[in-house]
């Protein structure tokens, strides 16, 4: 009881960090928040046992320390476009519903932040 206690309460902290993310001024910021975020996600869905979320996190953190970083390579559109491919195959690999629409959702959510980045 105790410890799912613990897992909400780190949830809720990665909640928190997504919500106050989108008060940051610079793009920079902005990222390096999410990627904390999607951290304590990652911990939150893992867990729990939710490894298709966990594993979609996973991707999702990598995607916004990529972001968030001075390196133009890792801010390129053929990074986002290894991310996008990655997530479509996670998805492919833990396909258990006729619409798994989360996997869906993050791919372009994924790349939808990635052209707000680059243009």
């Amino acid at each position: 009881m105790k410890s799912d206690f613990v897992i909400q309460i780190i949830g809720l902290i990665g909640s928190f960090l997504f919500f106050i993310s989108f008060q940051c001024k610079s793009n920079k910021n902005f990222f390096r928040v999410q990627f904390v975020s999607y951290l304590c996600y990652t911990f939150h869905l893992l867990l729990l046992g939710a490894i298709t979320g966990g594993i979609s996190y996973i991707l999702n953190t990598i995607h916004s320390l990529c972001l968030g970083s001075q390196n133009e390579k890792l801010k390129s559109k053929k990074m986002c476009m290894l991310i996008c491919t990655l997530q479509l195959v996670g998805m492919a690999f833990t396909w258990s519903a006729l619409y798994p629409v989360q996997n869906f959702s993050s791919v372009y959510t994924i790349h939808q932040k990635h052209e707000c980045q680059c243009s």
